[in-house]
């Protein structure tokens, strides 16, 4: 992730950016044209998970990047789809939903993404202590 885009993230979240903030977020992909996680997208919910502890201050924001082909409108309601998929699949593992965003903003930009851009859905972790995990 390119600092600037993690020290804005912060920034929204409302919390006090760290040098640390610029790690690479984990990339969950998706089985193509559907809302189900794909394999390698499983292992990097997981690594996401790692080392998280409930109450550790740490906040999840879910991104879309990529383009699904499709009219604009489909593409944003299986972004949107997606985003959730991942946030349900945080949730089932002890993450609070009150810690976890969706980036709308986001989710409307995968209408207008290059076709050729893998679609996925991109967890930053942000803890005002330790940055991103």
């Amino acid at each position: 992730m390119p600092r600037a885009l993690a020290l804005l993230l912060a920034a929204g979240l409302g919390l006090t950016p760290t040098p640390a903030m610029a790690c690479a977020p984990p990339n969950v992909g998706f089985t193509p044209g559907s809302v189900r996680v794909n394999a390698a997208g499983w292992r990097e919910i997981n690594y996401a998970l790692e080392g998280y502890r409930p109450r550790s201050g740490v906040r999840f924001l879910l991104s879309a990047s990529g383009r699904e082909p499709g009219p604009a409108a489909a593409v944003i309601r299986i972004a949107r789809r997606r985003a959730e998929a991942v946030r349900a699949a945080l949730v089932s593992r002890g993450v609070p939903a009150r810690m976890i965003a969706i980036d709308s903003a986001s989710i409307a930009r995968a209408g207008t993404q290059p076709r050729w851009s893998a679609p996925a859905i991109w967890i930053a972790t942000v803890d005002a202590s330790t940055g991103c995990g």
